[in-house]
Parts: structure tokens; C-alpha cells; sequence
């Protein structure tokens, strides 16, 4: 690849910026398309368009798996699970290397493929976005899609569910793909400037939130909009779902002194402060990423820092609340155990979240700055009327049935 190859599609890329930054959504798409459907993948192509008019395994499909975070993750466990009776899973293709991934395919004979694609949860730095942004869309135009295309052609699916992967595959054009996604749920328009006055995160970022969604949903012909949701929507754009979550069958009786935490980010130091101060409580504090030794060796001797495991799910069954990120999952998970939560936006998209599950969920709260207030918040909640009653709402609501969607 030339120099000046390189040169003109950083041209294009920071056009791109330009046009997200400004909610020009059409002009960025087209632009990437131009990068990603070049010369260098015409014999690709030909393979594809060929496997359209080939007939198709009944009842098989790949999934695209987005995988910054692990809330992905665990909707497509739960989704291989309940379709499993009427359709096989024989492909994943995952945004990045992830172990648990990788393990739950190999226990589960499923083909992975896994790309690189940046760091958008746990980088938020703009010039790094960029460069990586950059970087992963050279590298998918002229290496990646060639390999993709291949395992795509060589296992031809009934269809795919894309699990908020924004990626771009001539196939998907004419494919079904059924896109179940958490953003679906979200009115854009509704916080939208609210958010936009938020000066935590920059705008480039908050628009590229909406701008994948957009991307998604307009690089697919035979798009099926699914949204996950906590509440039963109606909308003529979309299907609604219920949470595709772990299931307990208990609430949290709230008996121990543990609040258990999970930070999608390594905390900053002013957190761990707050906590030190609250000495009649244990913080269990669940990361991706353990800190180096120096970090850990400062901490309080109430705050106990752990790798992501299964005690996370464990421990939870009987904490007195939860402080983590402002995800999706893991707050469902909280509601339906029953535990009141203080969640810390990491990222533009959680941002939005914060909004829609400040409307939708009680004994939920969000701020950018924990704060003793908080946690005195969380020790002491108290359930109301109300709290019940949306409790029931949602509990009964997570018994709908939806593998019928894709029948």
C-alpha cells in the first residue's frame, strides 16, 4: 500500500470526523463505503454474490459480536441458548480478542474469528480514536474483509444477527440480519440536548454514538431493528425485547456489608477515597484489567479489587447495592435482584443510557462524581410502592418469549 494511498484515506477518515461531528451521517457513511468496497476486494465480492444464489443451511446463522465491554457477550450467550432448539449458531465474528469469548466458543464448537477494531470503551482520548479508526479501517478495507468474506462464503448462514458490530459486508446486503441492539431502545431525539450541553465527553463522541447506529442500520437491506429493552415499547420501527440477561431467581436480601462494584475503566483515585471513608463496609471491585501492585498496595483495607469472574454474579445475590459504569446488562441485572444502584457514565454512550434508565428504573442513580452523599444513598435505601410495582412490571415482563422473532 502506497503512502499516498495512506494520506488520502486519513484525508477521508478526518472528513468523516468532520461530518459526524456535524450530524451529517449520509455523506460519512458513503465515504467509508468508498474505503471498504474498493478494487483489492472485487474477487471477494464475486464469491459472495455468488453464495446469494446458492442454497442456504436452513436454520444456521453467524453472529457479530461487538465486544468492547463483555454486555455483548452475555447477550449472545443468552441468545444461543434460547434459539437453540430451532437454529445452530456456526460462526461468531468478535470486534477484538476476548478471552471469554474465545473459551465459550471452543466449549461450545462454534468457528471464531476475531478482528481488531479499537478500543472505543476503555480509550476515549479523540487523537487516539482517530489514529485507530484510521488504522482498523485500512486494515478491514485491504486485509480483514477478504478473511471475513471467506469464512462468511465457506459456512453460507440462513442469516446474521449482529449484535452492534458496525462493520460493513457485501453479503449483509442481501442477507437477513436481524440487528438486536440495547441503542435501539434509546430516543436520541429526546436527550439529545441535554447531552449535548454535557461537557464530559466531546462532541465528536457523542454524535458517533448515534452515527454507528445509523451505519448499522442503513449498510443492510434486509434489516430486522430489535431493541432490547426494560420496558415492553411499542413502535412501528422496531421490535421490542425483554433484557437477554442472566437469570436469578432470588432478590438480593441485602444481609451482607458488600457493595459490589464494576468499572468498565480503572477508577480514579477520588473514588477509592470516597469508599475508604465508609470502613463498616466491603467494596468487591471488578475490573477487566487489575491496577499494577503500587495501586493496589495504597488501597483501604475495604477495598478488595478482583479480576471480571463468576463471584461477580455471586456476590451480588446478597449485597447491600451496586456501583459500577453506566452499561445496560448489568443495570437489568440489579433491577431484577432487586438492588439499588449508583452508576458513573465511562463513556458518551452510557451517557445516553443514563438518561433512559433514569426514566425507566428505580433505585437508579447517575452522577459523573461519586460523592459520600451517594453512598449514603445506596446503604440506606428503602424500597417504595412504586419500586415494587415496577419490580413486578419487569420481572413478569422477562418471561416473554422471543425466539419466535426469527421463526
Amino acid at each position: 500500500m502506497s503512502f499516498n494511498t495512506i494520506s488520502q484515506n486519513k484525508t477521508i477518515i478526518e472528513t468523516c470526523k468532520l461530518c459526524i461531528e456535524n450530524k451529517m451521517f449520509y455523506l460519512a457513511n458513503n465515504m467509508i463505503n468508498g474505503l471498504v468496497y474498493n478494487f483489492f476486494n472485487i474477487s471477494s465480492f464475486n464469491n459472495e454474490f455468488k453464495n446469494i444464489l446458492t442454497p442456504k443451511i436452513k436454520g444456521t446463522y453467524i453472529i457479530l459480536l461487538e465486544t468492547n465491554g463483555i454486555g455483548h457477550f452475555t447477550q449472545m450467550k443468552e441468545l444461543i441458548t434460547l434459539l437453540n432448539n430451532e437454529f445452530k449458531c456456526i460462526g461468531i465474528i468478535a470486534g477484538n480478542y476476548r478471552e471469554i469469548v474465545n473459551n465459550y466458543a471452543q466449549e461450545n464448537n462454534i468457528e471464531l474469528l476475531n478482528l481488531e477494531e479499537p478500543e472505543f470503551v476503555k480509550e476515549q482520548r479523540i487523537d487516539y480514536l482517530i489514529n485507530e479508526t484510521i488504522r482498523y479501517i485500512l486494515k478491514y478495507s485491504f486485509l480483514d474483509y477478504k478473511i471475513i468474506s471467506k469464512f462468511v462464503s465457506e459456512r453460507n448462514p440462513s442469516f446474521f444477527i449482529n449484535l452492534h458490530l458496525p462493520i460493513k459486508l457485501m453479503t449483509c446486503l442481501t442477507q437477513p440480519v436481524f440487528n438486536i441492539s440495547t441503542q435501539n431502545r434509546l430516543n436520541f431525539d429526546n436527550d439529545y440536548d441535554k447531552i449535548m450541553l454535557d461537557d464530559k465527553f466531546d462532541k465528536f463522541s457523542k454524535n458517533a454514538v448515534l452515527f454507528s447506529s445509523y451505519m448499522i442500520h442503513n449498510s443492510n437491506l434486509r434489516l430486522h431493528k430489535i431493541a432490547i429493552d426494560c420496558q415492553d415499547i411499542c413502535d412501528k420501527n422496531h421490535l421490542t425485547i425483554p433484557p437477554l440477561i442472566s437469570n436469578f431467581d432470588k432478590i438480593s436480601q441485602r444481609s451482607s456489608n458488600i457493595i459490589v462494584c464494576y468499572f468498565n475503566i480503572i477508577p480514579s483515585t477520588s473514588i477509592y477515597n470516597i469508599m475508604s471513608q465508609f470502613k463498616k463496609f466491603n467494596f468487591h471491585i471488578f475490573l477487566d484489567f487489575i491496577p499494577e501492585q503500587a495501586v493496589l498496595s495504597e488501597l483501604s483495607d475495604n477495598i478488595l479489587i478482583k479480576k471480571v469472574s463468576s463471584d461477580f454474579h455471586n456476590i451480588r445475590k446478597n449485597c447491600i447495592g451496586v456501583i459500577s459504569s453506566c452499561g445496560v446488562e448489568t443495570i437489568y441485572e440489579n433491577f431484577k435482584l432487586s438492588i439499588p444502584m449508583i452508576c458513573i457514565p465511562s463513556n458518551s454512550e452510557q451517557l445516553f443510557n443514563a438518561y433512559d434508565h433514569e426514566r425507566k428504573i428505580p433505585g437508579f442513580l447517575w452522577t459523573h462524581q461519586l460523592n459520600s452523599d451517594h453512598i449514603e444513598w445506596l446503604v440506606n435505601f428503602n424500597y417504595s410502592t412504586e419500586y415494587l410495582e415496577k419490580h413486578t412490571n419487569f420481572c413478569n415482563y422477562l418471561k416473554k418469549k422471543i425466539y419466535y422473532l426469527l421463526i
